[in-house]
């Protein structure tokens, strides 16, 4: 996966990469996050709670796992959208296919910002009005089998 960054004021990364997850939590503010999600540049859903993981099939069984989300077999070609301690009882985990392009845009009215987390390793802080598009990786990795 990788994510594009567009908007804001705040100074980070235009591209980065993870192999496991992508978290976008509301950190230590008090307040809940308030995400709009788009896929395909369709709305699926309006996120309120501590926030939202997007996780492959390498990341299912560690965060992803623990929110809620399905464990995914390493061979499908998928990804999981997953809530993280929602507040709504009609956003639940979803499994999309890994070519589905995520938009999640943290909205002028959003109560707080948020932060992004690349596999546990690399942070930065979403405020208002920053959109994080969030496609399939060209790259892959490989591994070795015996």
């Amino acid at each position: 996966m990788f994510v594009d960054s567009e908007g804001g004021k705040s100074v980070q990364p235009a591209i980065c990469h993870a192999l496991n997850e992508i978290s976008i939590t509301r950190g230590n503010a008090e307040f809940m996050c308030r995400f709009d999600v788009y896929i395909n540049d369709t709305l699926l859903t309006i996120v309120q709670g501590d926030g939202v993981l997007i996780s492959t099939p390498t990341g299912s069984t560690a965060y992803n796992l623990s929110c809620g989300g399905s464990i995914i077999h390493p061979s499908a070609d998928v990804v999981a959208l997953t809530p993280i301690c929602p507040h709504s009882l009609s956003f639940r985990p979803i499994i999309l296919p890994k070519t589905a392009k995520i938009t999640i845009i943290l909205p002028q009215e959003a109560r707080t910002g948020a932060w992004v987390t690349f596999d546990g390793q690399m942070r930065f802080r979403m405020e208002r009005n920053e959109k994080l598009v969030i496609r399939d990786s060209a790259y892959c990795v490989p591994f070795v089998t015996w």
